[in-house]
């Protein structure tokens, strides 16, 4: 992943708490937030220039190559090729199969003629991103009543009996309401679990930090 590519996944998150912090009326917070996403996009517009300039060094090198005096003009244009592919594979660009042949070891040999493909740097990440877990909770909007028991009930006024108040002169009987009314509503609530088994010797020997995504 580029350094770019970084910042545009921490925007995504400052942008995503903003929200949060609005929606639960935080607004001190989420201006500090919003000061935060504005540096950010100052440092990521830099770093797009930077990385524009340092993508026009090496196509400028490339152009300034001449071939020597033993007519190796080939050479030279399969080198300039071969840093357009680059660029193109750095940018995660589609690649053809010309472009794939100068990046990418032969079908013949998975490793390369000489080996090189042992060499080819790979982007592998083992940690376990979680993604249906993740969940936005409705206490907010709602609302949440604490309890200590599993089981048992709450009295609430019932609303559908309010008929608010009545015109009336001065000197004239009142109408007498009849509200407020109550109803009374009940809970139950279950407790829920799972074990999932894993063995020592895997806990050991993996770098996908199961640990902590089992423990999350």
């Amino acid at each position: 992943m580029t350094e770019f590519e970084k910042m545009m996944v921490k925007l995504k998150a400052l942008t995503d708490c903003v929200t949060v912090l609005l929606g639960e009326d935080k607004l001190e917070e989420a201006e500090q937030k919003m000061g935060e996403i504005n540096s950010l996009k100052k440092k990521m517009e830099l770093q797009r220039q930077l990385d524009d300039e340092l993508k026009e060094q090496m196509l400028t090198a490339s152009k300034d190559a001449r071939p020597p005096a033993s007519g190796r003009g080939g050479e030279t244009a399969k080198s300039a090729s071969f840093i357009r592919a680059a660029i193109k594979a750095f940018e995660n660009k589609p690649l053809n199969d010309t472009e794939k042949a100068l990046l990418l070891p032969t079908g013949e040999d998975e490793n390369g003629k000489n080996g090189e493909g042992y060499i080819l740097p790979q982007d592998i990440q083992t940690r376990i991103n979680k993604r249906i877990r993740d969940f936005k909770s409705f206490r907010d909007v709602i609302g949440a009543i604490h309890t200590t028991a599993l089981t048992g009930s709450y009295t609430f006024e019932n609303i559908d009996s309010v008929a608010g108040l009545s015109d009336f002169t001065d000197g004239d009987e009142i109408v007498a309401s009849e509200d407020p009314k109550f109803e009374k509503v009940s809970f139950a609530l279950k407790e829920k679990g799972t074990i999932i088994q894993m063995s020592n010797v895997l806990l050991k020997m993996t770098d996908s930090d199961l640990v902590n995504y089992i423990a999350d």
